[in-house]
C-alpha cells in the first residue's frame, strides 16, 4: 500500500481542513485499522509514558472528551481500554466491532493532536512517524 494513501486516509479520518477523499478502492479496510492503530500508538508517545496509570489514562480521555470531541461520541470506558490494550492488557476489546474500535481510535488521536497543537509541518512530521511506526 502506498504511504501516500495512507497519509491521505489519515488527513481525512483526523480531520485535516481540504483533505483529499479516499476511496474504499484506495485503501482496504485492514490497512485502514493498522494506519488509525499506528497513529494512536504514535500519539500516546507524546502524551503518556509507556507504563501510564489508569489515572493518567482516565484524565487524558477526559480531557480529550471534555475539549476536542464531542463526549457522546467517544466512549470513556472502550477509550481507556484501547489505550490499556496498546500497553499490553489483553483480552479487553476482542469483543468490540472494528469500525467501533477504528472510530474510537481516530477520535484519541484527534483529540491528541489537537491538545498537543500537532498542526502544520508537525502534523507532517506526525504521518512520517506513523509510516515509519507501520514499516517497523
Amino acid at each position: 500500500m502506498s504511504d501516500d494513501v495512507i497519509k491521505k486516509y489519515l488527513r481525512l479520518v483526523l480531520g485535516v481542513d481540504g483533505a483529499p477523499t479516499v476511496g474504499p478502492s484506495d485503501l482496504d479496510v485492514k490497512t485502514s485499522i493498522l494506519a488509525s492503530l499506528a497513529a494512536l500508538s504514535v500519539a500516546l508517545e507524546k502524551v503518556l509514558p509507556d507504563d501510564a496509570q489508569r489515572e493518567q489514562i482516565s484524565s487524558l480521555v477526559a480531557q480529550i472528551r471534555e475539549t476536542w470531541v464531542k463526549s457522546d461520541a467517544l466512549n470513556p470506558v472502550l477509550a481507556e481500554r484501547i489505550i490499556l490494550t496498546l500497553q499490553g492488557q489483553d483480552g479487553l476489546i476482542d469483543d468490540v466491532p472494528a469500525a467501533e474500535l477504528a472510530t474510537a481510535e481516530n477520535l484519541i488521536t484527534y483529540g491528541i493532536l489537537h491538545e498537543t497543537g500537532t498542526t502544520g509541518d508537525s502534523f507532517e512530521a506526525f504521518l512520517d512517524d506513523v509510516i515509519q511506526f507501520l514499516n517497523d
